[in-house]
């Protein structure tokens, strides 16, 4: 097998679009700032950060595999594929169905797959993650030191989205569970941090 094109393919990690959207908001009061910068409500409302970067992207490529039929001796340039015999795409894919199946087989004994390493018009779901990080600066002065306790709040995936992905069984033509999205994670994590800065 000397076909180059025949391993030709979109990478696994292919991802056409990508929105990385970040921010940083200071409250303009709090010690050492312009405003309200005296007294306990200086220390208790003042020297606030709110910050938090949301990343909405496109799914990647999904690989299908399937038994190697070709009975060749290390024969990896098939890498476990299978025959494609047209598009996969459905036009209301659901997580107990993300494509056609009846797209893929096993391919015939004694023959090289048609399918490529990944799917060209396949890929999983769209990703979407909301991180946020809450901040309490307080400054202290310390003889003739300048000190800052810090108390960070930090919440990854706020919204708690469900961050699906197909592979796995969901990709191999001869599991039971193909085609299905049986895959996720990214659930909601926050954790609470105390720096100090001297």
């Amino acid at each position: 097998m000397f076909d180059r094109k025949y391993n030709r393919g979109l990478d696994a990690n292919d991802t056409p679009h990508r929105l990385v959207l970040s921010h940083l908001w200071e409250l303009p009061f709090g010690i050492g700032k312009d405003r309200l910068n005296k007294g306990v409500a200086a220390r208790v409302l003042g020297n606030w950060q709110f910050s938090g970067i949301t990343v909405v992207q496109a799914g990647r490529p999904i690989l299908i595999s399937a038994p190697d039929r070709t009975f060749l001796y290390e024969f990896a340039y098939t890498n476990g594929r299978a025959d494609r015999l047209k598009s996969g795409v459905i036009d209301n894919p659901s997580e107990t169905k993300w494509f056609d199946t009846t797209t893929f087989r096993t391919a015939r004994d004694f023959t090289v797959p048609t399918d490529s390493l990944s799917q060209p018009d396949l890929r999983t779901p769209w990703r979407q993650a909301v991180n946020w990080s809450v901040i309490k600066n307080n400054p202290i002065i310390w003889g003739d030191r300048d000190i800052s306790i810090q108390f960070r709040t930090e919440m990854c995936n706020v919204f708690n989205a469900p961050q699906f992905d197909v592979r796995g069984a969901a990709t191999d033509v001869t599991n039971p569970l193909f085609g299905q999205i049986i895959e996720g994670g990214g659930e909601r994590n926050i954790q609470f941090g105390l720096r100090i800065v001297f």
